[in-house]
């Protein structure tokens, strides 16, 4: 076992089930949550504005990350239990962290992660794991950093292949 399997298997099944509701229930309204991305050295940051009476999930959260909720009232449930979040508030999240949250007014929500790339689609890959199992199960995905001419990469993903394969020279 190691750190990533120290977690509360209630808390995971029982949100699988509200993920699993949304999808079946023919009474869920789905809503586009508006995502907004920002750069700046070596950080990304992801802003959702999610709307007043929205109940919604997470993604889970490979790394910590710094979250900063700016504005509204939010009721989130996770692993460690129910919280009342009112604007402003910061809250750093654990490595593995899912939520499931229910808006009780408009609210925006951003979280802040170390990345070297600028491609929000790239960085998802790297913070964010799919499942449960691939969280505890998969390596974190390498990138090279951004900015990399075309040599230094194929240098780089040559080194990061011999490291995989366990070949130190």
């Amino acid at each position: 076992m190691n750190d990533k399997t120290l977690v509360n298997q209630e808390f995971r099944s029982t949100i699988e089930d509200l993920e699993k509701s949304f999808e079946k229930s023919p009474d869920v309204i789905k809503v586009e949550i508006d995502t907004q991305h920002h750069y700046a050295h070596g950080v990304y940051s992801r802003e959702v504005l999610i709307p007043k009476g929205c109940t919604l999930t997470g993604k889970i959260h490979r790394h910590s990350c710094i979250n900063v909720i700016t504005k509204g009232k939010i009721t989130v449930e996770t692993e460690n239990g129910q919280k009342l979040i009112t604007a402003p508030a910061v809250l750093i999240s654990p490595p593995g962290t899912k939520r499931a949250g229910y808006a009780h007014s408009d609210t925006i929500w951003m979280t802040f992660h170390h990345t070297e790339q600028t491609n929000h689609e790239l960085i998802e890959q790297e913070v964010i794991a799919k499942s449960y199992y691939d969280y505890e199960n998969e390596p974190d995905p390498v990138f090279p950093p951004a900015g990399l001419n075309k040599i230094e990469e194929e240098t780089l993903q040559h080194l990061l292949a011999k490291k995989r394969r366990g070949i130190s020279k």
